[in-house]
């Protein structure tokens, strides 16, 4: 009871739609898009290098 207590004004301001300022979080987002980018690209490489090695190797010595 008292540790919300002492976090109500935090909550409330939270609730309220205060809590984060969206103008701040630009460079965030933006720099998230870009990681957002780069991982799907190296996913996508990835996935060509397994199926360039498959074609390869289609019955690798187990």
């Amino acid at each position: 009871m008292e540790k919300e207590a002492r976090y109500q004004p935090a909550i409330k301001a939270q609730t309220l739609g205060e809590g984060l300022h969206p103008q701040r979080m630009e460079k965030l987002n933006r720099y998230e898009i870009h990681l957002d980018r780069k991982f799907e690209h190296t996913l996508a490489m990835l996935l060509k290098l397994k199926e360039l090695r498959n074609r390869a190797n289609p019955n690798p010595a187990e």
